[in-house]
């Protein structure tokens, strides 16, 4: 009897239970630093379909682009008012989970061009991109493009752009 009481007080308060984790936690004060609202990606590349300005934003009714992208033939497509993506998409754009890309640090203005170039180099056909993520609890980060998050994210909403359209 005395084990079973053991074993129900360990079950209810539990080994740990009195640590709270900040990434796990029920009620006020709830931190989730993967959540987002929307972000924004916008590339300037040699490669002409890889041109682009994406933004994505989560509605009420799921994930919806704008933006402006190139097909492979080098046609336009804009949106303004938002193409709802489907569930499939939707999970492969959370699955890079943009809030948890690598912060970029501003660089400093003095030295900005000896940091990046040291030897006077210039790199002209380098691609641009610069990654905004407006988090949940209303951070704005300037991320960075790790594993070729701008990419991806043009691969995946890109078909949605040409439907109906063609």
């Amino acid at each position: 009897m005395l084990i079973l009481c053991g074993a129900f007080l360990t079950a209810l308060f539990g080994p740990g239970k009195g640590k709270k984790d900040p990434y796990i936690l029920d009620g006020p004060g709830m931190i989730n630093p993967a959540s987002w609202e929307s972000f924004t990606v916008s590339r300037s590349d040699s490669y002409a379909q890889h041109n682009f300005y994406i933004e994505v934003e989560m509605r009420n009714e799921g994930l919806a682009v704008t933006g402006e992208v190139r097909g492979d033939d080098g046609t336009l497509y804009e949106e303004e008012e938002g193409i709802l993506l489907p569930e499939d998409a939707s999970l492969a754009i959370h699955a890079l989970m943009p809030a948890m890309l690598p912060v970029q640090q501003p660089a400093e203005d003095s030295d900005a061009g000896d940091l990046l170039f040291p030897d006077g180099l210039e790199a002209l056909d380098m691609p641009d991109v610069s990654i905004e993520v407006v988090c949940s609890d209303g951070r704005i980060l300037q991320c960075a493009d790790e594993d070729s998050f701008s990419i991806k994210v043009y691969q995946i909403v890109m078909p949605y752009f040409t439907k109906g359209r063609n």
